[in-house]
């Protein structure tokens, strides 16, 4: 378990974390004004499908298409507020947009792990 705290221009790159069975994100400060809704700073956690863009593949502009007719999206961004939890699987690679807030954002991650009980 970590602490993250992020100063206005701050971001995580797209990562996974190899060798755990999860991770997880709590958030404790978001560093935005919840006065101000409208003054958005940025900062979204997002996921990316494991099975686009991959290296192996002939045409990496493949995408499947939805039921209405457009192309599938391999990156999902949630908008996330203070006391937020996400618990995802360790090898879902994910990040984190940039930060542009007046005050440092805080979050805890963690990696979460199991051993076979003998």
């Amino acid at each position: 378990m970590w602490a993250n705290v992020t100063p206005d221009g701050g971001l995580n790159h797209l990562h996974s974390h190899p060798g755990n069975l999860w991770a997880a994100v709590l958030y404790i400060d978001m560093g935005d004004d919840p006065e101000q809704p409208e003054n958005p700073v940025g900062g979204n956690f997002y996921v990316e499908d494991p099975r686009f863009p991959m290296v192996a593949m002939k045409e990496t502009a493949f995408r499947m298409v939805s039921s209405d007719g457009t192309p599938q999206q391999y990156e999902s961004e949630l908008k996330l507020q203070r006391g937020s939890l996400v618990v995802f699987p360790a090898w879902l690679r994910h990040g984190v947009r940039v930060y542009q807030g007046d005050r440092e954002r805080i979050s805890i991650a963690m990696n979460i792990d199991a051993e076979r009980k003998r």
